[in-house]
């Protein structure tokens, strides 16, 4: 997948279709998390939730990894002419770039699950992402689920087209992503969005690592 033919007009394309919603969904549980600790936010796109997280959450680093060389310059981009004392790290790629040295008190991943399949999420993403959280850190989602009302699921169909069509995405359904995050970590809150098709869900690694 890459999303740099759509860089430019992602914002814009969602503000489109979902008004604030989307940006609104990615706050919900936002104010739940810890100040201070190191961050990891994977896929964060064009630098809006980075730019909410350094203004209302205050880590003390934060590693900001995302797949498009497009969308990382917008981010940098956005963030050049602001002083934070927040250490940030940009670093290109997939979480296949995380190395055993990258340890997490907090991860976010932003409509990034949906991109994938169960199956990769369940053995490939999820436990490499899991094995970068420090004991009783946190994981924070916001996401599309699948769903059974029939106008959302026209709407699934045409954003997985869309991006088939223009970053190369391989989906053809959104994964139900919820209970692959539930059976690994303690669910500490949730909150659905646009009549239920967007979750936001706070999850916690437990304070032992087995």
């Amino acid at each position: 997948m890459n999303f740099n033919l759509v860089a430019p007009i992602y914002d814009r394309l969602a503000h489109l279709v979902f008004g604030r919603t989307l940006e609104r969904a990615q706050l919900s549980l936002l104010n739940r998390l810890p100040s201070g600790g190191r961050w990891l936010l994977v896929g964060g796109g064009t630098g809006w939730l980075l730019e909410q997280v350094l203004n209302h959450c205050q880590p003390a680093s934060i590693l900001y990894l995302e797949a498009s060389e497009q969308m990382l310059e917008l981010a940098q981009k956005r963030l050049v002419n602001h002083a934070y004392r927040t250490k940030i790290e940009y670093r290109l790629g997939s979480e296949v770039e995380l190395t055993e040295a990258d340890r997490f008190d907090v991860i976010l991943t932003p409509f990034v699950l949906d991109l994938f399949s169960e199956d990769w999420l369940k053995n490939e993403m999820i436990p490499r992402l899991l094995g970068t959280l420090q004991a009783g850190g946190y994981w924070l989602v916001t996401d599309f689920v699948p769903t059974l009302i029939g106008w959302q699921r026209v709407l699934a169909k045409s954003m997985l087209l869309f991006f088939r069509i223009t970053a190369g995405l391989h989906n053809s359904r959104l994964p139900d992503w919820m209970p692959l995050l539930k059976i690994r970590l303690n669910l500490v809150a949730q909150q659905a969005a646009f009549h239920g098709m967007i979750q936001s869900g706070l999850f916690r690694r437990s304070s032992e690592i087995d």
